[in-house]
């Protein structure tokens, strides 16, 4: 386990969401035997889904089989390249940028610096029809919404604009 990269998302965890439950802790390892793998992904289904058990106490080895979204492999390691069809973000006009220092599975609406809307659900069909998605508003929590916002800007401070592939 890199010691560093345990502690530098601890001062995040507490620093953007001081008070907070502590969700999880992960690591790399090797060894098959440090905890219990996690079912094969059927179809699209976020990593995500299977930290309820993590923060009861069990323990998930995640391998690439065991990921069910192009974006989870990407944010875990296990592929660089880009999910497919990540240019309909640009054919849209919505900027997009790609942050390659952090491993990362946000989706996070923030409007008009005092909304934020969090949560599981990846804002596409799969997302909208048949997956099993959360979503959280949060309103009239302006501490929060600057914590959300200031991580945002952080993250996008250090990230690349996409500009499709060449």
């Amino acid at each position: 386990m890199d010691i560093r990269l345990k502690e530098d998302f601890l001062n995040r965890w507490k620093k953007y969401f001081s008070g907070a439950e502590f969700p999880s802790t992960c690591w790399y390892t090797d060894d098959e035997g440090a905890a219990d793998r996690a079912e094969p992904a059927k179809g699209h289904r976020c990593f995500i889904a299977d930290l309820a058990k993590i923060r009861k106490g069990e323990s998930l080895l995640f391998d690439v089989a065991a990921i069910g979204c192009s974006g989870g492999k990407r944010y875990l390691g296990f592929t660089q390249g880009v999910p497919p069809n990540f240019e309909h973000f640009l054919s849209c006009g919505i900027p997009t940028y790609i942050d390659d220092r952090h491993s990362a599975h946000n989706k996070i609406i923030i409007i008009d610096q005092t909304i934020v809307i969090t949560g599981s659900f990846n804002f596409t069909k799969a997302a909208e029809g048949k997956n099993a998605e959360n979503l959280v508003v949060i309103k009239g929590n302006a501490e929060l919404s600057k914590k959300f916002l200031a991580n945002f800007r952080e993250h996008l401070g250090h990230s690349e604009k996409y500009e499709g592939r060449n």
